[in-house]
């Protein structure tokens, strides 16, 4: 199975056709890095629809960022940050708090995960944490 091709889809996409596609994305045959440009492209169109994803595919999408995550790229964790904040995954911001306590965590991969717990604020995450006015 091929990765869908996020960058024809139109800006707007139903939370259900999002579902779909995460999980093509997931099980699709592909690089780990091109898997991870098209997960952050549709968490951004997911965040978009103010709609969470269902536990399963929260679990599912941990699952496959707990398995790939690099604690020593940067790069990689500012993506996978990036995904887990859009989506709120708690299972997959607490593996990065833990690392985050570890001395031998770089000191940037470090600093980087609080940073990002500090915008997400507390475990369970919610995406749209100070939009509840706004809402669609």
């Amino acid at each position: 199975m091929q990765l869908p091709n996020v960058h024809v889809l139109p800006e707007a996409v139903p939370a259900v056709e999002l579902q779909q596609l995460f999980v093509e994305a997931l099980s699709a045959s592909a690089p780990t890095s091109d898997k991870i440009d098209v997960l952050i492209e549709l968490a951004d169109k997911q965040w978009h629809t103010y709609e969470r994803i269902s536990p399963e595919l929260a679990a599912e999408i941990s699952k496959f960022i707990n398995a790939t995550w690099n604690p020593t790229d940067l790069p990689q964790t500012e993506m996978l940050l990036s995904i887990v904040g859009h989506l709120g995954l708690d299972a997959s911001m607490s593996l990065f708090l833990a690392k985050a306590k570890d001395p031998e965590t770089a000191l940037l991969i470090r600093s980087e995960i609080l940073e990002a717990s500090r915008e997400f604020g507390d475990l369970a995450l919610d995406p749209y944490i100070g939009m509840q006015a706004t809402r669609k």
